[in-house]
């Protein structure tokens, strides 16, 4: 009995040592994964109002940080610690470059001398008494556009000479921008004056053109007046801004080209009025003042643009026309024909004899042969051409030089007024237009004769 005791007592330690102590540990960490579970999600919150509190903490430390004078105290201190660093960086930096300061800005009144020095003898010298020898204006033109140029070119040499000495103490990076920078200076001043220099060039084609009497000279003269400008100005660009800046003026280049293609598209009836211009220029087909006819337009050139051409028509009306019509269409210049053409009609009655048809030939013979403006190649041209309907017809072809309208017309007056004069004397009588109608047998309306007594 005491053996199954002792038996007994020893399997249930056995279990309550080792078999139930793993069923707890199951047990265990079920619990404990449960309990982490939710120890991990609470732990979460935690964190994050803890967060909350230590932000909220950190403002109300920062609160509490500004109202605390001795923070404050110390901030004052560090400012005036880094106030004190950078004045004694400036103090050890003036006493080496001082030197070089110094020659800089005596360097700058030597320049600021210089340059009223060759003011003045620029002025005495090349104005006063080269220019006041001369009658042109030319000179005169020169001398006001070159002068502000050459002051900043000479300038900008001194500044660079003066500069050098405290140049030389910089990186090389630093010291090269602003050689670059002096370098373009002394450049757009050179540019500047060559912009200015086309002033005298214009009046001296402007002379030129005058002494023509085609006036599309002017025209001309406009012409390149913007083309030298235009391409004054690029050239200038790419060259400071490439070869003296180090700029990448290529994809500048590139995408200006992109965008002037879409230019030209959009203004492609721009562009070809500008090259309509072109062509009036080249060609000439009339100029300023002339009488001309085009698209159903007669009147007088009034002026040439690179645009449109105006024309004032006869009826005082000013039509403006694009070039690149004025290009394409026929125009027919009245000014330019060497003469005027007069053709006309003259019909005498039927009964005119032979003998005064020929008479009335004769007449007109005396009137028109060896005429005022008369060219021996194209002489009168008189000729009984037809029977018409109710005239005897009589042609007549006349051409009256120069080809002034108005002065052939007061001519043709004379002429009509001479014929008119003349047939009249004779007894040469002008058929009009006269139907003879006949009338059948009608007994309801007696016809009734009268006989004219003379």
């Amino acid at each position: 009995m005491k053996t199954n005791l002792k038996i007994l007592f020893i399997v249930g330690l056995l279990l309550s040592v080792g078999v139930f102590p793993r069923l707890d540990a199951v047990e265990k960490k079920v619990e404990t994964v449960a309990v982490n579970t939710i120890k991990i999600e609470t732990k979460k919150v935690v964190i994050a109002d803890s967060v909350k509190k230590v932000n909220s903490g950190t403002e109300a430390d920062q609160d509490a940080d500004s109202d605390d004078p001795k923070l404050n105290k110390k901030s004052l201190e560090d400012v005036a610690t880094s106030m004190g660093n950078i004045w004694t960086k400036v103090s050890n930096w003036w006493k080496k470059q001082k030197m070089a300061i110094a020659i800089l800005f005596g360097g700058l009144l030597v320049t600021l001398l210089v340059v009223a020095i060759v003011d003045v003898l620029f002025v005495k010298i090349f104005i006063e008494h080269v220019t006041s020898k001369t009658e042109t204006e030319v000179d005169d033109m020169i001398g006001v556009a070159v002068r502000p140029p050459l002051k900043l070119f000479v300038f900008s040499i001194g500044f660079l000479c003066s500069s050098i000495p405290i140049l030389k103490n910089l990186e090389d990076a630093y010291f090269e921008v602003f050689i670059r920078v002096i370098a373009a200076l002394a450049a757009t001043s050179v540019a500047v004056g060559c912009y200015r220099l086309v002033a005298p060039l214009n009046h001296v084609l402007t002379k030129i053109a005058e002494r023509t009497d085609n006036t599309i000279d002017d025209l001309i003269v406009a012409l390149l007046r913007k083309a030298i400008k235009i391409t004054l100005v690029v050239v200038s660009v790419l060259f400071i801004g490439q070869s003296i800046l180090g700029l990448n003026i290529t994809a500048l280049v590139a995408g200006a080209g992109i965008c002037g293609l879409a230019i030209a598209f959009a203004a492609k009836d721009a562009i070809s009025n500008v090259f309509g211009s072109i062509t009036i220029i080249l060609d000439r087909p009339f100029q300023v003042g002339d009488r001309i006819q085009v698209s159903g337009i007669t009147g007088v050139v009034e002026r040439v643009g690179f645009r449109s051409t105006r024309i004032r028509t006869l009826d005082g009306c000013l039509v403006t026309t694009p070039n690149n019509i004025m290009a394409t269409s026929a125009i027919e210049n009245f000014n330019a024909r060497p003469y005027i053409k007069f053709a006309f009609g003259l019909g005498l009655t039927y009964d005119t004899p032979p003998e005064k048809m020929e008479q009335a030939i004769a007449i007109l013979h005396e009137i028109f042969d060896n005429h005022k403006g008369m060219s021996e190649d194209l002489p009168p041209r008189i000729n009984f051409t037809a029977f018409n309907d109710f005239s005897l017809n009589i042609a007549v072809i006349v051409w009256y030089h120069p080809g002034d309208y108005m002065e052939a017309c007061g001519w043709m007056t004379e002429r009509n007024l001479e014929i008119l004069k003349r047939f009249n004397a004779e007894g040469l009588e002008f058929a009009f237009p006269t139907s003879t109608t006949y009338l059948a047998g009608d007994s309801s309306r007696m016809l009734e004769v009268a006989v004219k007594n003379n």
